[in-house]
């Protein structure tokens, strides 16, 4: 498997997830048959996967797309903060 370089979503192939549930599978797979997970993912250079956030947690602020985990990587530099958790 390879991911691209910039942030993706997850899918995953479980077949039928909802036991044998024709009806209710449709509702939650995608045309192909994939299950988004909301998870952020980006692939490193050694080819592992790092979850970066979660779809449903991103704020739309000026048309831009932020995520809070990349407001944390920026607060977490200052001096004074040494954990925080953007919500």
């Amino acid at each position: 498997m390879r991911l691209p370089s910039h942030l993706s979503s997850v899918l995953t192939d479980l077949g039928n997830i909802h036991n044998n549930n024709k009806l209710e599978t449709e509702k939650t797979v995608d045309n192909d048959g994939w299950l988004p997970s909301s998870d952020l993912v980006i692939m490193n250079d050694d080819d592992y996967i790092k979850l970066v956030g979660r779809i449903k947690d991103m704020i739309i602020r000026g048309g831009k797309n932020i995520y809070p985990k990349e407001i944390e990587e920026v607060l977490c530099k200052h001096f004074a903060i040494n954990d925080i958790d953007v919500m």
